[in-house]
């Protein structure tokens, strides 16, 4: 089994900056919170600017009778979000975009009634999406928000378990870390690239390396996954082909704490290389065609087919 963790990326920028094992002047744990700052100033952001919908997840609310504040998900990168829909809850495949409101205008609209419910568009007021209009009693509609999620902080793999068997709602893992306990809260992590989160906040009892979770939540495990504490992963969250730019990322800014600014500047060169392939990999998405543009921001179009 290829190894993808923390632990392996570790050696490999120890090998790449030919660092000894005996080097003291970082620990394993000085170069993940290293590889922390460069995934959330460099590697996320340059990911997002792909605009390939790499990191877009989406999370449903039943809309509330009079109701017209909802929560941008916690988790949601920079607390944006991508696309805001209306979703039928008796035909899940029926969607209305809704269109964002310039606040000092959202009085102009409130007339404005969209087919099927009160909500017509939405504004932003600082963690919030607020609609337009108020839900009606019978709106039988979701709120389906697209937001790019936030990656899980790194950590060590000693801090997670690997998951060896899963038996109904029991979880196996090799180690379970000591600090665990009935009170801890989990993220459960797939084992295989990209390495997206398969589920979050997961409440558990434990016994050893045993550990139950709800029977919703096995169901999304697999053996070879990983569970870690909430917000923290023991493998980067990206495509494979790009935990080397976060390597690379990190030990720049090793050297530069080093004051070793000659090897910082070599790196530095070797990036721009590795950058130029690797983003090739990566976008287009889609080498067959391109994407196709369709105008679909109009409130009056709203619950028709639009191309």
């Amino acid at each position: 089994m290829i190894d993808y963790t923390v632990t392996q990326l570790i050696a490999d920028l120890k090998r790449r900056g030919s660092f000894p094992d005996s080097q003291n002047l970082f620990t394993n744990s000085d170069i993940v919170d290293f590889m922390n700052d460069c995934q959330r100033m460099k590697l996320t952001p340059q990911v997002m600017a792909t605009r390939e919908e790499l990191l877009v997840v989406s999370t449903s609310t039943p809309l509330v009778a009079d109701q017209t504040d909802y929560t941008i998900p916690v988790r949601a990168l920079g607390n944006k979000v991508r696309y805001i829909y209306l979703q039928d809850i008796n035909n899940t495949s029926n969607l209305t975009q809704l269109p964002r409101l310039a606040p000092e205008n959202r009085a102009g609209f409130e007339s404005f009634v969209s087919s099927g419910g009160g909500a017509s568009g939405y504004y932003f007021r600082d963690n919030k999406i607020i609609l337009n209009n108020k839900p009606t009693s019978n709106e039988n509609r979701n709120l389906v928000i697209e937001y790019f999620r936030r990656p899980n902080r790194l950590t060590l793999e000693a801090n997670a378990g690997l998951i060896t068997a899963i038996v109904g709602n029991v979880i196996t893992v090799q180690l379970a870390p000591s600090t665990w306990t009935a009170t801890t809260v989990l993220d459960a992590i797939g084992g295989n690239s990209p390495f997206v989160s398969l589920s979050d906040d997961i409440a558990i009892t434990i016994s050893g390396n045993s550990i139950t979770v709800s029977t919703a939540v096995a169901a999304t495990l697999s053996v070879g996954d990983y569970l870690a504490e909430s917000g923290y992963t023991p493998i980067p969250q990206y495509t494979e082909e790009l935990h080397p730019i976060l390597v690379q990322y990190a030990l720049i800014k090793i050297y530069e704490a080093q004051a070793d600014m000659t090897s910082a500047e070599m790196a530095l060169l070797e990036l721009s290389k590795l950058e130029k392939t690797v983003y090739a990999m990566i976008s287009p998405r889609d080498e067959g065609q391109s994407k196709t543009l369709t105008s679909n921001n109009n409130i009056f179009r709203q619950g028709y087919n639009r191309y």
